[in-house]
């Protein structure tokens, strides 16, 4: 007749105990991840409302003030690209979605921080020889496009 010896009983107990700290150890990295990410969502979102919220005050900006801040946070504004080129392949949706919400954020706040700060220099009119230049690619595209149908049917 087979029984345990002890030293069976150990290795079993042993098997047992490692079996469940993994687990254990895996819904706690499952949940420091979730807990990261609603952190990471939450701070994302935060900056996006601050954006927007600068969007409408950088009108009230001098040119030369916004003119100083458009140059600097173009920096900002392709770190932001480069986290959202990073995230692109991330699984968390949430996580996603806030990052590209802070780039187009990002994007019209920099088109304000241009516009505002560049109000106050001088428009210079296109020349004639420029906008009939435009104006024959325009022509000779549209022409292209349509042949390119016609040969096609």
């Amino acid at each position: 007749m087979l029984t345990l010896t002890s030293s069976h009983y150990r290795s079993y107990t042993s098997l047992f105990i490692r079996i469940w700290l993994a687990e254990k150890i895996d819904t706690f990295s499952t949940s420091i991840n979730s807990l990261m990410t609603n952190s990471a969502v939450n701070n994302l979102d935060f900056l996006t409302k601050c954006l927007m919220r600068d969007i409408d005050e950088a009108k009230l900006l001098p040119p030369a003030v916004a003119l100083k801040l458009f140059y600097k946070f173009r920096k900002q504004r392709k770190i932001y690209e480069e986290y959202e080129e990073f995230l692109s392949n991330s699984k968390n949706n949430r996580l996603r979605n806030s990052i590209k919400l802070l780039v187009k954020a990002a994007y019209k706040y920099e088109a304000r921080l241009h516009t505002v700060g560049f109000s106050d220099k001088p428009v210079m009119k296109t020349p004639d020889y420029i906008k009939e230049g435009l104006s024959d690619i325009g022509r000779e595209s549209v022409k292209a496009y349509f042949e390119s149908r016609n040969a096609l049917q």
